[in-house]
This record gives structure tokens, C-alpha cells and sequence, in this order.
């Protein structure tokens, strides 16, 4: 397999449309420009296909080392953004989550429910990695509380964002020329958005162990669907072939470029432009 330009070099010799498909070592569909019949001349004597793998002694090579550099996008990503892709909990400098309470609605607390001693152990080893992560902090007390067993959505009766999701035939318009994508997926992503300080205490849970505070914005909340799209749109603004999470290019090319200028703007350090630390794809 040659390039155009190589073709081009060899003087343009005739050619004829291809009839196969090709993949790529990573199983990539690789398009084929044309075929051309030729003869390969190695040291003065013709070569084939099998005569190459005798001379240079390719029986027992497995396929995997001819082709150990071949890498995905997510390999790639890695390497180039390793701070990206850490075990550990991302945190969102850009912004923080404020949650908007009617001003007719009273404080609800709730009481703690008793915990089942098969449970306890991983409540509290959940509890526990919570306070270290700084997600949840102890208080003495709160107007507001919800049992841990499940955090009821109207508990804080917040009012629901005004972010509507944009529609399909938006996003296959915008992806109608596009044929390589790349999809990225935040890890805890609500986790990673700090909550304003004078909102917390909507966000108290009665435990077993007291109450606690949530210091980033948890699953379950009204108000975190319209938050988080509301703050990643804002960090990829002005950002080409960019849009609900994916990644997009006509060619691979383009989709690298386009997927590079993403990684390096989650991974500015500017606390006024986006997010740090952020485990992506």
C-alpha cells in the first residue's frame, strides 16, 4: 500500500478501481484510491508477498509486534493528557453550582431510618470515602436533612434549569458531513461541579453518623441534568465540532485536531476557563 504521493513519484503508472475493502491493524475501515499491478524488485530479483516475509523473516513474528505502534484515539489521549485520565476525583474550577430555592417553601427535615447491620459496614465505608474526597463534610446542625436512603428530588423543591437539550435533527444537521466521532465521558461527572457555599444545606443528608453536608453537586438533585450541560457548553464554547459530548470530523484528521483543542481546554489551569483534572473518554 502506497500514498498518492508516492504513486505520483513512481510516474503515475494506470490503475483500476478497487474491488475489496481494506481495515486498518486496529480494525479501522481504510479506504483504497485505486489498485495498481506492479512488480516488486528487491536486490535485482522479483518479490511477492510471501517472498518479503522469507527475507525478512516474518514467520514467527506475531502481528501484534509488526503493528505494537498503532494507536486509538484513546490511547493517544492518554498519553498526551495523562493528567486526564487519573483514578482520582476531578474538580471543576470554572464555576459552582448554586441551586434556586422558592422563597414560599419551608425547610423540610427528615429524620434518620434505621440502618440494617448488613449494611452498615459499606455505609460507612462509603461515608467515610465521601469525607476523605472532601464530596461530604459533618455538621451540627441543619433546617434541611434527607435520609440516605434515597435522597427524594423534591426535598429541595429547586426550580429546574432552563437549559433545554438540543434536538436530534439539530445534531444530525451539525453532524451530517462528519464521519469519524469520538465520544467523551466525564467520570462522576456531577461530582466534580463545587456547590456554592450558602446552597449546601439543601443538600444535607441525616445519617447514622450525624449529618452531613455535600460539598459537590450529587446525582438526584432537579437541578444537576441542567447544571452540568449548562457549565460543559460554557467550557467548549467557540470550540468547532464540539457538541452534546461528542466529538466530530470529516475525516481523521480533522477529528484529532478538533479532539486535541478539547483536551487542552478541560485541562487549562485557568480557574476562568474550564475544568482540571477531569477524567474524559
Amino acid at each position: 500500500m502506497i500514498t498518492e504521493d508516492n504513486w505520483i513519484r513512481i510516474g503515475r503508472p494506470s490503475t483500476k478501481p478497487p474491488s475489496q475493502q481494506t481495515r486498518t491493524a486496529s480494525g479501522q475501515p481504510q479506504p483504497l484510491i485505486a489498485v495498481i499491478d506492479c512488480d516488486v524488485m528487491l536486490r535485482g530479483v522479483h518479490r511477492s508477498g510471501l517472498d518479503f516475509i522469507e527475507l525478512f523473516n516474518l514467520w514467527h513474528v506475531p502481528l501484534s509486534t509488526v503493528c505494537n505502534n498503532v494507536m486509538t484515539n484513546v490511547q493517544w489521549s492518554k498519553i498526551s493528557f495523562p493528567q486526564l485520565f487519573l483514578d482520582s476525583l476531578g474538580y471543576c474550577n470554572k464555576t459552582e453550582a448554586k441551586l434556586y430555592v422558592k422563597p414560599d417553601v419551608q425547610p423540610v427535615f427528615r429524620g434518620k431510618r434505621p440502618v440494617p447491620f448488613a449494611a452498615l459496614e459499606p455505609i460507612e465505608t462509603e461515608l467515610k470515602r465521601l469525607e476523605e474526597l472532601e464530596i461530604i463534610s459533618p455538621v451540627e446542625f441543619s433546617d434541611w436533612a434527607a435520609p440516605i436512603v434515597a435522597i427524594s428530588k423534591k426535598a429541595v423543591n429547586g426550580q429546574p434549569p432552563r437549559h433545554p437539550p438540543p434536538l436530534p435533527e439539530e445534531i444530525f444537521a451539525k453532524f451530517s458531513s462528519s464521519i469519524v466521532f469520538s465520544h467523551i465521558d466525564l467520570s462522576d461527572a456531577y461530582l466534580q461541579i463545587p456547590v456554592e457555599k450558602d446552597s449546601r444545606q439543601y443538600l444535607t443528608i441525616n445519617t447514622h453518623r450525624g449529618l452531613f453536608e455535600f460539598n459537590r453537586l450529587p446525582p438526584g438533585v432537579k437541578r444537576a441534568p441542567g447544571t452540568f450541560p449548562t457549565i460543559f457548553d460554557a467550557m467548549v464554547a467557540g470550540l468547532e465540532g464540539v457538541e452534546t459530548y461528542l466529538v466530530n470530523g470529516k475525516d481523521a484528521k480533522e477529528h484529532r485536531v478538533r479532539l486535541l483543542k478539547l483536551l487542552k481546554q478541560i485541562h487549562c489551569q485557568d480557574p476562568d476557563r474550564s475544568c482540571q483534572n477531569s477524567s474524559a473518554m
